[in-house]
């Protein structure tokens, strides 16, 4: 199932037992180096001030209004899934990321982003410029690095310049005589 980012910000985390809200979804946290998610991070900590998290693969189901897990003990200590600390450790979170292109053309923040919760990875990005209501919605197999507050994306048109000159070489080379 696709799902829009930022309308999971927010929501309830509830258990199976009883439907008790047990948390709230802080953040998602997406793996920089490949773009997959990895866990929630949820607004709560636990007694000893650590930031606590939820792993996908915990997570039952996706609704409107929340996800659904196991039972409490779904909720873990982001330190305890290497990953997740490392990402966290990393500082990259998305939401407000500047986005460019390779070729450093300015496309905008990052406002919102789809991901696949069946197989747990980036689906798109949508940027907007400050004061201006144009979005674009940006296919995340472009993305060619995620850092901190920043996200350069392969530009398509270099791409297209790329295979244009490729083209009139070819041609170029079927025109020309053999010498031997």
């Amino acid at each position: 199932m696709l799902v829009h980012a930022k309308n999971t910000i927010g929501k309830r985390v509830v258990e199976m037992a009883g439907l008790a809200k047990i948390a709230v979804i802080k953040n998602i946290i997406v793996d920089p180096d490949n773009g997959n998610v990895l866990a929630l991070s949820l607004g709560k900590k636990n007694t000893f001030g650590k930031e606590q998290v939820v792993s996908l693969k915990d997570i039952t189901e996706f609704y409107s209004d929340g996800v659904l897990v196991r039972d409490h003990d779904s909720i873990v200590d982001a330190d305890e899934i290497i990953k997740v600390k490392n990402v966290l450790d990393k500082k990259t979170n998305l939401f407000g990321s500047k986005v460019s292109t390779q070729n450093g053309d300015y496309l905008g923040f990052l406002e919102d982003f789809i991901f696949d919760t069946d197989m747990m990875f980036l689906a798109t990005i949508t940027t907007r410029k400050k004061f201006s209501s144009e979005k674009r919605i940006i296919n995340a197999d472009r993305i060619m690095t995620i850092l901190p507050g920043r996200i350069i994306i392969r530009d398509i048109i270099e791409k297209a310049r790329i295979k244009e000159k490729w083209e009139k070489a070819e041609k170029i080379a079927k025109l020309s005589p053999v010498v031997e």
